[in-house]
C-alpha cells in the first residue's frame, strides 16, 4: 500500500506539471496536420468474474484497448483513447477520434474499413477480392503503404518497453488511461526508457 500511495503521488505530480501530458483536443482539431497515423494495441489483463466485458477474440484474452494517433512527419502521439477489449478498431475511432480538418490524410491498417465513408483522405490497405487475387499494382501500393505505416509500429513498440503496457496489467482499470497517457507524454518528450 505505500508503494501504490508513492506510485500514484508521483503520477499526480507528473500530470499536473503539464509537460507530459498529449495535446488538447481542441489544439489537435484546429491544428493543420498533414498526415495522422492511426492504430491500436492491446494490454492484456488478468481474467475475471465477468468474462465477456474485457475478453478480446482478436487476442484470444481479457485486454484493454489503446487507440494511438499519431503525426506521420514528428512521430508525436497527438491523442490516445481506450475502450475494453471486445470493442472494434473503427468503433472506438468514431468514438473518440477528434475531428480533424478536412485536408488531413488518415493512415490505418484493415480494422478501419469504413473510415474512407467518415473522412474522404483515407489512405487503407486493398483487400483481396474473395475467390480472387491483388493485381501487381494493388501490390505495390499494400507494400507501399506497410512501409510508411512502419513509423507507427515504432511508437507501438516504445508502449511496449513499458513494462506495465508489455505484460500483465495487474493495477486499477480506473487509472490504465492516465498511466498510458503519461507514458504517451514520456515518449512524446522524448524520455523513450
Amino acid at each position: 500500500s505505500t508503494a501504490n500511495r508513492i506510485i500514484t503521488r508521483v503520477e499526480d505530480e507528473l500530470i499536473s506539471s503539464g509537460r507530459f501530458s498529449l495535446p488538447k483536443r481542441r489544439e489537435v482539431e484546429e491544428t493543420e496536420w498533414t498526415v495522422v497515423v492511426v492504430d491500436v494495441t492491446e494490454t492484456l489483463l488478468e481474467a475475471e468474474k465477468k468474462q465477456r466485458r474485457y475478453y478480446s477474440g482478436k487476442k484470444r484474452r481479457h485486454t484493454l484497448k489503446s487507440q494511438v494517433l499519431v503525426d506521420a512527419s514528428s512521430t508525436k502521439i497527438l491523442a490516445a483513447a481506450h475502450a475494453k477489449g471486445p470493442k472494434h478498431d473503427y468503433a472506438l475511432f468514431k468514438q473518440t477520434a477528434p475531428r480533424c480538418q478536412p485536408t488531413v490524410w488518415y493512415v490505418a491498417d484493415s480494422g478501419y474499413q469504413g473510415l474512407a465513408s467518415r473522412h474522404p483522405q483515407t489512405c487503407l490497405p486493398i483487400k483481396k477480392p474473395k475467390g480472387d487475387q491483388l493485381s501487381p499494382e494493388q501490390k505495390a501500393y499494400n507494400r507501399a503503404l506497410g512501409r510508411f505505416r512502419v513509423a507507427i509500429e515504432h511508437v507501438v513498440r516504445s508502449f511496449k518497453i513499458w513494462r506495465i503496457l508489455k505484460e500483465t496489467y495487474r493495477n486499477r482499470r480506473k487509472r490504465f488511461s492516465l498511466r498510458f497517457n503519461l507514458i504517451a507524454g514520456l515518449i512524446n518528450a522524448g524520455l523513450d526508457l
